[in-house]
């Protein structure tokens, strides 16, 4: 299970035009949005220019550069080892069909590397398709299929939250921290060999980190907030995995296809990685009375305000900027 890398401290802003890394070439991009990680991590919301909205997603500080001469020349070099390495794989490709017999080459209408040559503009053209449609196989990669309850759970989940302003009661009785634990248990008492029961555990351990660091990234609603401020401060020294339970973690499986993009998986490393990730909901499924909350609490009038007051104050900065 891909680690979540550490971010690091903020080098750029909302707004800014930026250089992107992604799949060995560095595109133009906007950022959309500076994210608080927790522990004064940072990621960026960025969007890629000619690419649809749905391409936007959250990546670290190391995959950018700044949209400057120095941010410039690095696109460049990148851009040049690429072409540098296509034109090698090209090479080989000619040298082998020059083992060929020549009789073969003639009647297979083989042309000269110079006649091969594809103009700048197409092979631009060729490279983000072909980046675009790596970044999408890699996203198809990880299979996640959440059950039809399950995402009844989610729809109540987010309604409770936005339409009727209530709360899940936190801390849970059973955090996610036992909930992984519990899966991995039973598993390991289902999979025979050690290293079945290995993957099992690491992937249960991957999750959880990946909830600890994405919590206040991209998985708290906007009217919780204050409700995980006051949790920070009641109760110190233990992650999120330790108050947090099912909701917030059926919560991360929604957002684990656009976490996962860039992980390295091979085809195989995928099938297992989605078979265990569907170990997990399906305890989730079968264990939803038992982990979810039946019922929702209604913060304080002031808490109630104190967010509308909040909102209101938001939008107003939005509108005059």
């Amino acid at each position: 299970f891909p680690p979540f890398s550490v971010m690091s401290e903020v080098e750029f802003e909302k707004g800014e035009d930026v250089f992107v890394l992604s799949c060995d070439l560095y595109y133009d991009a906007k950022v959309l949005d500076v994210i608080e990680a927790g522990n004064g991590e940072k990621l960026y919301r960025v969007h890629y220019r000619n690419f649809k909205k749905s391409m936007d997603e959250n990546v670290q500080k190391d995959r950018i550069v700044k949209n400057n001469a120095e941010g410039k020349e690095i696109k460049e070099k990148a851009e040049a080892e690429f072409e540098k390495k296509r034109v090698e794989e090209e090479e080989e490709k000619q040298r082998e069909k020059k083992k060929a017999p020549k009789e073969k080459k003639r009647l297979s209408g083989e042309m000269a590397p110079a006649q091969t040559k594809i103009a700048p503009t197409e092979r631009q053209k060729r490279r983000r398709k072909e980046a675009v449609e790596e970044l999408e196989s890699i996203r198809r990669a990880v299979k996640i299929s959440i059950p039809t309850a399950l995402k009844k759970v989610l729809a109540k989940d987010w309604e409770e939250n936005n339409r009727n302003s209530r709360l899940v009661p936190l801390p849970k009785k059973t955090n996610v921290v036992e909930i992984l634990q519990e899966v991995s248990k039973q598993r390991a008492k289902k999979l025979g060999s050690s290293e079945a029961q290995k993957t099992v555990q690491n992937v249960c351990d991957g999750v959880r980190e990946y909830f600890d660091l994405a919590l206040e990234n991209c998985l708290l609603y906007a009217f919780e907030k204050e409700q995980n401020d006051t949790l920070k401060e009641e109760h110190k020294g233990k992650l999120p995995s330790e108050v947090y339970g099912a909701e917030h973690l059926l919560r991360l499986f929604v957002k684990l296809p656009e976490l996962l993009a860039f992980a390295p998986f091979t085809p195989d490393q995928a099938k297992v990685l989605s078979e265990r990730l569907g170990d997990i909901l399906r305890y989730l499924h079968r264990s939803m009375a038992e982990l979810f909350a039946a019922e929702y609490e209604s913060p304080s009038p002031a808490y109630v305000k104190r967010f509308d007051g909040e909102m209101f104050r938001s939008s107003v900065e939005e509108a005059a900027a």
